[in-house]
């Protein structure tokens, strides 16, 4: 006899994290009557290595022909590589059915406030965004986007292909500069991180808002909107000139000695 049991995914792109317990994710086509039992696992690829780690089975749960969310389900991640959870359904006579899905990374949004703050993401997406004071934002795995705002900031992206914003020539000045921390180049199979200083008008002397040109390590020539950088003492140093006078209107530090190229921007 044929396999009588399928699923069917409600959520087929994946399933968005955070979403309301009660709510179902699959329906089941199964004879009626049939006493179904739910085995549920998590597993994440890594380097090429399938390893599986278990879920307790409160994650979900039967509820007559449906799979519902019976916990909190949240993005999760190991190494940056996130985990897909396999559903599996066994009845009668042998019949089974399984389904795998994803959970979708919904960007979290965390503020800080005018005062000095530690600002902390999760394994997640998450966007930090800080004001005034001299913060420290902590982004952990997941491609997040980091904004120190005023004072001297410390921005660590960790895992993940992450964005530190810049919107003004005053959030990081060439005495105070914010520190960028955990540096991740890019390479053949990660993108790394970014710096985005198109929110800073790279040329005062024209009106509008005119992006910068990367020169490299090569020294400013009187030409307004240039970017560039330098190593010193272990360190790697981002300088703006946007009025041409040949000094640095701006700077950003990277606590590491690396070497920069135009594709680490957005300009």
């Amino acid at each position: 006899m044929a396999n009588q049991i399928t699923i069917s995914l409600l959520f087929p792109q994946g399933v968005p994290e955070r979403i309301a317990v009660g709510t179902a994710i699959a329906e089941i086509s199964a004879p009626e009557g049939s006493n179904l039992t739910l085995s549920q696992n998590a597993w994440v690829d890594y380097r090429g290595i399938t390893g599986e780690w278990e879920v307790g089975t409160s994650v979900f749960r039967i509820d007559g022909n449906r799979i519902v969310i019976d916990a909190d389900l949240d993005y999760d991640s190991y190494q940056g590589k996130p985990f897909r959870y396999e559903l599996y359904i066994s009845g009668p006579d042998g019949d089974s059915a399984s389904v795998s899905f994803g959970v979708q990374d919904l960007e979290d949004i965390i503020r800080g406030t005018a005062s000095s703050d530690i600002l902390k993401g999760d394994r997640g997406q998450d966007k930090i965004i800080a004001s005034n004071g001299d913060d420290r934002l902590y982004g952990d795995a997941g491609n997040d986007v980091l904004y120190g705002g005023l004072g001297r900031d410390v921005l660590s992206g960790g895992k993940g292909e992450d964005t530190f914003m810049f919107k003004y020539r005053a959030e990081s000045t060439v005495k105070n500069p914010d520190v960028i921390t955990a540096w991740d180049k890019h390479t053949a199979y990660s993108k790394g991180d970014t710096i985005d200083v198109s929110g800073i008008d790279a040329n005062v002397k024209v009106r509008g808002d005119e992006a910068f040109s990367w020169i490299s390590s090569k020294a400013f020539t009187g030409k307004p909107g240039q970017l560039r950088y330098e190593k010193a003492n272990g360190d790697t140093f981002v300088y703006g000139d946007v009025d041409g006078d040949r000094k640095a209107d701006f700077a950003i530090k990277i606590d590491a000695s690396v070497t920069l190229y135009k594709d680490d921007f957005l300009l």
